[in-house]
């Protein structure tokens, strides 16, 4: 039989081994709050968008904007040897008035949000004890009007010859978009299954997994037929959003059409209201999460009927 070990050494080594794990977490901590550090680059980040995909649900477009927003912040702050424990909210401003003359005010914003959320989240995970940014101001948005399509140039374009793969990729892609008001990256992920020609309506994947009903006319079915389940169940052939933006632009300059694809979305919305439609309809279709964002294409509504009233009456 061997020796039973000395219950005293046992618990000296058992108080050693608790020790060394307590400085181990505390080590990890530390370097999680330095801005340089690998743990930063590859877990603190790096968790906190896999936390956002997978309990959020946030769209891949969203989580690649928060990411982005992060590591630019973090780029900026490793050389002043700032930690996320030290930061303060005098740095984040900082920050944000060096990205004013090359950054739009939207960008800052959203720049703000990005790590005045990811700041709250390691507060509510305990490596944080308060949130730097939870009071930094964000600049003011111009009260601009969205930016419409020609809903005439998008017909008539509708109107040309598709006598290339391309141009039948983009008169599909415009045609879907202009139907149904629907986003660029909900046409690329759209199915053959999503189609119900019983009820011709069609079920939209939005962001954050969100599902939605949106219905469709027998004109769409013409300009989807010749490129559909190219590829295996899909709508569109293609499911990259950069391709198919870039395809959609030189079909454009090839017509002397100065647009881009969420204006379409843009000028569907103001077309609905134009011609009756209430608003909670409307914001419903496009699949808005508040009425306030769809009120911005009332306005354009508002906008266009003035004009048409001053025409007339002046």
């Amino acid at each position: 039989m061997g020796r039973k070990p000395h219950p005293l050494k046992t618990k000296d080594h058992e108080r050693r081994n608790e020790t060394s794990m307590a400085r181990t977490r505390e080590r990890l901590v530390r370097s999680n709050g330095r801005f340089g550090s690998n743990q930063t680059k590859k877990n603190m980040i790096t968790k906190y968008i896999n936390y956002l995909r997978e309990v959020r649900n946030l769209s891949e477009n969203t989580l690649k904007g928060y990411e982005n927003d992060l590591r630019g912040f973090a780029r900026w702050a490793k050389p002043q040897q700032l930690t996320w424990r030290t930061v303060t909210k005098q740095d984040i401003d900082r920050y944000t008035a060096s990205r004013h003359e090359d950054a739009s005010a939207a960008s800052i914003r959203r720049a703000i949000s990005s790590i005045r959320c990811f700041l709250r989240w390691m507060k509510s995970e305990g490596y944080l004890n308060s949130n730097a940014a939870q009071y930094c101001q964000s600049p003011k948005l111009a009260n601009n009007l969205p930016n419409c399509a020609s809903m005439s140039a998008m017909e008539n374009y509708l109107t040309t010859p598709a006598d290339n793969n391309e141009s039948r990729i983009v008169h599909a892609m415009v045609a879907l978009m202009k139907e149904t008001g629907i986003r660029i990256q909900e046409a690329i992920d759209l199915k053959m299954q999503d189609f119900n020609p019983e009820t011709r309506s069609i079920k939209i994947h939005g962001k954050g997994k969100k599902e939605r009903i949106v219905y469709y006319t027998d004109n769409l079915l013409p300009y989807l037929i010749p490129v559909a389940n190219m590829r295996n169940g899909y709508v569109l052939p293609t499911d990259n959003q950069y391709q198919l933006r870039f395809q959609f632009y030189r079909e454009m300059r090839k017509h002397g059409i100065k647009t881009n694809p969420h204006a379409i979305r843009h000028a569907w919305a103001t077309h609905m209201l134009t011609n009756g439609a209430d608003i909670m309809t409307v914001s419903f279709l496009l699949g808005h999460e508040s009425v306030k964002t769809t009120e911005r294409y009332a306005k354009v509504s508002n906008e266009m009927a003035r004009h048409i009233y001053e025409s007339i009456n002046n």
